[in-house]
């Protein structure tokens, strides 16, 4: 993606650089999630946005300055030739030579650092909007950290049939937790849990909690060890499911052929939540 100008760092890797970059790329609107808008195809579009994605995920970014994370190398005046979807090749103008195709729509990203997109391990998308927003701010890719009626699962698929409004995304469905609120009403399969006194703790009602997530096609299963941080009214310390409970959840998950992500802060909570898998 790219963001907007800032003075170019070392080409070496630095705590400073990494910073430099992660701020440059901080509250700014990605220009390729624009580029195949209507205005950005408008003679009235910045000159960086023009051209736009070939529909056949088929574009040429020229002219940024290109960093790469996993070198720390800083590439100016850089070239990146996407085709079917893919970088093929990324590299300084020089370097590339006659590997940049002819006839692909050209990105113009002259005074715009030019990055991967950033993986977000822990997000909640609810909305349409807030997918849109993560693209954006530079999430092309992020894990699903749960959410109240399934709208993770329908934003993953909203990123496969329009990626410009939203991260690829792996779905956890909604939350393993002892008490499931509204999230009762997700899922007719859910409804009999409002019986139980004591909420979901019992095998059987851990099971079918898991067990709906994965008919309905989470790729990741949510729950937690301890409660919630930041809240007054919770204590991050207090355990909520014991070794047993997890092990049940992981157990129902792995059936399905998923892993299992969970909040866990004390020292008793995080050794179970390993233990069990």
């Amino acid at each position: 993606m790219c963001v907007e100008n800032t003075p170019p760092p070392s080409g070496r890797l630095t705590r400073r650089g990494v910073l430099a970059g992660a701020a440059a790329l901080a509250g700014t609107s990605a220009v390729l999630a624009q580029a195949g808008s209507p205005a950005a195809a408008s003679g009235g579009a910045p000159e960086a946005a023009r051209g736009g994605a070939g529909r056949g995920g088929d574009l040429v970014v020229e002219g940024g300055t290109l960093l790469d994370p996993a070198t720390g190398e800083v590439t100016e005046d850089a070239v990146v030739v996407i085709t079917g979807g893919v970088v093929r090749a990324a590299g300084s103008r020089a370097r590339l030579g006659n590997r940049v195709p002819s006839g692909v729509p050209v990105l113009r990203a002259h005074g715009r650092w030019v990055l991967p997109g950033l993986v977000d391990a822990h997000i909640h998308l609810n909305t349409a909007a807030e997918a849109r927003d993560a693209v954006r701010k530079g999430a092309t890719s992020a894990r699903s950290g749960s959410t109240n009626f399934f709208q993770d699962i329908a934003v993953r698929e909203l990123a496969r049939q329009v990626p410009e409004q939203a991260p690829r995304l792996r779905a956890a469905g909604v939350f393993v937790t002892p008490d499931l609120g509204d999230t009762l009403l997700a899922d007719p399969e859910l409804a009999p849990l409002a019986r139980l006194r004591d909420g979901v703790r019992s095998p059987e009602a851990l099971r079918r909690v898991v067990e709906v997530n994965l008919a309905r096609g989470a790729d990741t299963v949510k729950t937690r060890v301890n409660e919630r941080a930041g809240l007054p009214e919770q204590d991050p310390l207090t355990q909520v499911y014991d070794h047993e409970q997890l092990s049940a959840i992981v157990a129902a998950a792995r059936r399905g052929g998923k892993g299992v992500l969970c909040h866990s802060y004390s020292e008793k909570g995080c050794h179970d939540a390993v233990t069990a898998g």
